[in-house]
């Protein structure tokens, strides 16, 4: 019988050292490749979402200051400073600016006539059946 204070007695619930299960290379070069594996390709993935996520700087710089203002800006402004349902407007001068706009929108009321003339800042005032001044059409860079 052997008791707690016996040198030689040995648990019969701790592993024999000759039991413990070992890998070969084979088995450890092959978990090794699949770790590297994950590894490369989360490298690899991380670095194609960041290079999607950079913008075309031309086509950035395009859509913040378009080479004219575009009708849909200017109704756009028109119908939230007028609070209107529909609103059209159309150009009636050269250059960038194309000032001043020509609107006609449909408000609470009736329809409105007015119209819009777009600074050099993308700032805009309206003249006519409808006054009113706000900030900021995309105007082009002078």
């Amino acid at each position: 019988m052997s008791t707690a204070t016996d040198p030689t007695a040995e648990r019969d619930d701790a592993p024999a050292a000759d039991d413990a299960p070992r890998l070969g290379w084979k088995e450890r070069f092959g978990r090794e490749l699949v770790i590297w594996t994950f590894a490369v390709v989360a490298v690899a993935g991380a670095f194609v979402a960041v290079r999607n996520r950079e913008g075309d700087d031309a086509f950035l710089e395009r859509q913040a200051h378009p080479n004219t203002v575009s009708a849909p800006d200017v109704e756009k402004a028109v119908r939230q400073r007028t609070e209107g349902l529909r609103a059209t407007c159309s150009p009636a001068g050269e250059g960038a600016l194309r000032s001043p706009w020509r609107c006609t929108a449909r408000i609470s009321n009736g329809t409105a006539r007015f119209n819009v003339v777009v600074g050099d800042r993308g700032n805009y005032r309206s003249t006519g059946d409808v006054r009113f001044r706000g900030c900021c059409i995309p105007v082009p860079i002078p």
